[in-house]
């Protein structure tokens, strides 16, 4: 049984890449590939991955196979408090009669010390990339560029001379975000003003038809307004150009 996972969205190809390694290292050992499961966007070392690994894990105490993954760090990063210790799941799968096999640290599973020592190491590797990550993030902030979101409407990306991705307003769409404000400021609710732009086919977000959400999400968007959120709850100027002044 192959497994795969990714922590996060896997925009780069990374299941597949785990699963094709699997499948060579079963081959080299003489293994016949009978099921493939992967979880995306479950956390290992906040959570206990996903449902693909439940059902991988089932699958292959139900028929007596060996459970393979790329690396130990995709069966379990946790500390053994708020997400499962790679520990814990040795001694499960000895219990349940599942051999675990890793392409790169085969060895993981040899002895219940080495898959304790091994689950430190993932572990302590998810909370360092956690913390970069997050200091990452906080340089961003205080360069006043936004950290991910969506991109806001009224503009688009645009790249500069240090090859940074940049929110730079769009005129037509941008003008659309003006009349909503002066429109809402008028007084006019949320359905009326997603209505009339309906009707005069005014461009929106996704090309997608005009509703009270899409218009509420605008108006309190500080993004229009110049301001990017600072993680703590406040805001803090951004690097972009406001849609509207900070008065209004």
């Amino acid at each position: 049984i192959l497994y795969a996972a990714k922590s996060t969205e896997d925009k780069r190809g990374s299941i597949p890449t785990q699963l094709e390694d699997g499948r060579v290292f079963a081959k080299r050992e003489g293994l016949e590939v009978v099921a493939e499961y992967s979880d995306e966007a479950a956390s290992a070392f906040k959570g206990d991955r996903g449902p693909g690994l439940a059902e991988a894990l089932a699958h292959a105490e139900r028929i007596g196979a060996a459970l393979i993954v790329q690396h130990s760090d995709r069966l379990a990063r946790g500390d053994g408090k708020q997400a499962r210790h790679l520990s814990e799941l040795f001694f499960a799968a000895n219990r349940a009669g599942i051999r675990l096999r890793s392409v790169q640290d085969d060895s993981t599973f040899d002895s219940p010390i080495l898959a304790a020592v091994m689950g430190e190491r993932n572990m302590e590797d998810s909370r360092r990339k956690g913390l970069a990550v997050r200091a990452g993030l906080d340089r961003r902030r205080k360069r006043g560029l936004p950290v991910g979101g969506s991109l806001a409407f009224g503009y688009r990306y645009e790249r500069n001379e240090l090859d940074e991705r940049l929110r730079v307003i769009e005129p037509i769409r941008a003008e659309v975000v003006r009349r909503i404000v002066a429109a809402h400021l008028a007084g006019k609710g949320y359905m009326l003003i997603a209505r009339e732009l309906r009707e005069e086919g005014s461009p929106s977000p996704g090309d997608a038809p005009w509703t009270h959400y899409r218009v509420r999400t605008i108006l309190q968007n500080p993004f229009i307004a110049g301001l990017i959120h600072d993680g703590d709850g406040g805001f803090i100027e951004g690097r972009h150009e406001a849609i509207i002044d900070r008065q209004t």
